[in-house]
């Protein structure tokens, strides 16, 4: 097999078990990625046999060198395979200084995983995908509505107090990431983007909860335009247990069944209980991002 039929089935086998009718075929894998992989760097152990094993990779320098390594550009017959692609690679990229690895892993492929784990990797975040389901989400009091651009402006100040509290959330501990680029002025772009939906549910007039959906696509699932992204969930204490959370997700599920999508995906931070606890009990992971300073 060449690299990419090797590419195309280790992704085939890994994403099979995740979402069903959503994979893209051989011919629409190649032309997502094959311009991706090409600016890439590549590494292998035995160029003759890509069916031993490969991964390519981005590699750049700030304050440190960072190396990144793509969840659909990697290749390897076994876990052993996987440890000696990885070791080329730090014995390339390091070069005595310090670098920055983020090594992203298909969730299925749980001998590579603990062979990363072994090496003194830590997982940093997970990414999920879910079929769009329609769901019942009538009952109750509140008011869940998509605000528009102007109602975001005329509000900003309480939109951005629930905002804050998932920033504030991620900083008060020192095991969750910082996220300083998280500032009010990014989550004002980006919830007055045009792409992007936020909704919001009332109690009298009084802000209970949001959620966010856009149209951000998913790379993993077949054919473009087909999933959507979603993110930055939160409902205030005295709503929590009652249900809100799920119809929040349920409403911008049905608002992007509306646009003609059939999936929907979300990234989150796996040292955040509160943020597995409620997206895994809705979306399957696919992907697990490793991360390790080495130097």
């Amino acid at each position: 097999m060449d690299r990419y039929d090797c590419l195309y089935e280790k992704y085939r086998s890994q994403m099979s078990t995740v979402i069903s009718d959503g994979l893209a075929a051989r011919e629409e894998f190649q032309a997502r990625f094959a311009s991706k992989l090409e600016g890439m760097h590549l590494i292998e152990l035995n160029s003759s046999n890509a069916g031993e094993g490969f991964l390519y990779y981005v590699q750049w320098t700030d304050e440190v060198t960072h190396c990144y390594v793509p969840v659909y550009g990697y290749f390897a017959e076994s876990e052993k395979t996987m440890v000696k692609l990885f070791q080329k690679l730090a014995d390339t990229v390091v070069n005595g200084g310090v670098c920055d690895f983020s090594i992203h892993l298909y969730s299925g492929d749980t001998a590579c995983i603990s062979a990363f784990h072994m090496m003194q990797f830590g997982n940093m975040s997970e990414k999920c995908v879910k079929l769009l389901e329609s769901k019942d989400i009538t009952g109750g009091m509140l008011d869940i509505r998509v605000l528009e651009k102007e109602e975001i402006e005329r509000h900003w100040k309480e939109i951005w107090d629930a905002t804050e509290n998932i920033v504030k959330h991620l900083r008060c501990s020192p095991v969750f990431y910082p996220g300083n680029e998280f500032t009010e002025e990014v989550y004002h772009d980006y919830y007055t983007s045009d792409s992007l939906e936020l909704i919001a549910a009332y109690d009298n007039g009084k802000l209970a909860g949001i959620i966010e959906w856009n149209a951000e696509d998913c790379e993993m699932v077949g054919k473009e335009g087909q999933s959507a992204n979603v993110g930055e969930a939160f409902v205030y204490p005295a709503y929590r247990g009652t249900g809100l959370a799920e119809k929040l997700l349920g409403f911008a599920e049905l608002r992007a069944i509306s646009e003609g999508y059939r999936y929907m995906w979300v990234e989150h931070g796996t040292a955040n209980p509160n943020a597995r606890g409620f997206w895994n009990k809705y979306f399957t992971t696919y992907q697990y991002e490793l991360v390790r300073r080495i130097g």
